[in-house]
């Protein structure tokens, strides 16, 4: 399949990446590709948790004529957004356990960045 692939995360026979500006995943063992986001904005650099049943991804988008972005999640429930920062710069470093993340942002920090421990389920940081 030819096109551009960009941000590969991979997690067995699993592989999230960024195409079309949407989430795909990869299953090596199926040789299947499918589209996990579609909407409004650019969804790059996913995350596959360590159980594989979700992914967390950066979106960006325009807000007011400023671009903006914070973190997704994806899995059988649907999507939702799991941080209100609409900060410039935002992504996954790691999952640190099913329900926790280590995110890297400039929120707060307009000149650095610094990093979150987040749970994917409350928000909370």
């Amino acid at each position: 399949m030819k096109g551009y692939y960009m941000f590969p995360d991979i997690k067995e026979n699993l592989i999230a990446f960024t195409t079309d500006d949407d989430i795909w995943i990869y299953d090596i063992s199926k040789g299947t590709a499918s589209r996990v986001t579609s909407g409004n904005g650019v969804s790059v650099w996913p995350k596959i948790s360590p159980d594989k049943r979700s992914i967390v991804f950066t979106r960006i988008w325009l807000n007011k004529g400023k671009s903006v972005s914070d973190l997704f999640l994806i899995d059988e429930n649907g999507e939702r957004r799991i941080t209100y920062f609409n900060t410039l710069s935002i992504r996954v470093s790691q999952w640190i356990s099913d329900k926790e993340i280590i995110a890297i942002t400039d929120y707060k920090t307009p000149f650095s960045t610094v990093a979150y421990k987040i749970n994917v389920e409350t928000g909370e940081y």
